[in-house]
């Protein structure tokens, strides 16, 4: 996964999904080849497009599908910042809550957001609060949730 030059690596989704694991990387798990999906950001943020095309050329590379020479090529038109990065951090899936009749976060929780041991995160309809119960970091909370049982957030570790 280094070889794709992304800041954080999060294993672990198939665990969230013990009905069945419906990820690109189980598919082509059983299909014998490799897979990942790569989160890139925000529709809305432009870097998203930038951080895409750099993942895919790394990857690119990295199999031996382009040259060097059509590699940096492509790089010296891009911005410095999106240029290769060494991993930073390995993310570990430990749970995933459903929104189940409604709730709301205690605030406005930021990806990869750190929670500690203890912390209130959420309160359901039904008058559960949801509590930190370790040091964690938030990972793709949905402040929109328009379905029962849809994915509400998700909460990780980080692997030494």
């Amino acid at each position: 996964m280094n070889a794709l030059g992304t800041k954080n690596i999060i294993y672990g989704w198939d665990k969230m999904y013990p009905e069945g694991d419906f990820t690109s990387e189980n598919l082509a798990e059983k299909m014998g080849i490799l897979g990942t999906t790569v989160e890139c950001g925000s529709h809305e943020n432009p870097d998203s497009i930038e951080f895409a095309w750099r993942v895919i050329l790394n990857a690119l590379k990295y199999l031996k599908i382009i040259s060097d020479k059509t590699y940096l090529q492509q790089f010296v038109q891009m911005d410095e910042k999106y240029r290769y990065q060494k991993i930073s951090k390995n993310l570990r899936m430990i749970k995933m809550y459903r929104w189940i009749d409604g709730g709301k976060m205690t605030h406005d929780w930021k990806h990869l957001e750190t929670i500690n041991e203890g912390d209130v995160i959420a309160h359901t309809n039904s008058g559960e609060t949801i509590i930190a119960e370790e040091d964690c970091l938030m990972i793709l909370p949905n402040y929109h949730p328009i379905r029962n049982n849809e994915e509400w957030f998700y909460l990780a570790k980080i692997e030494d």
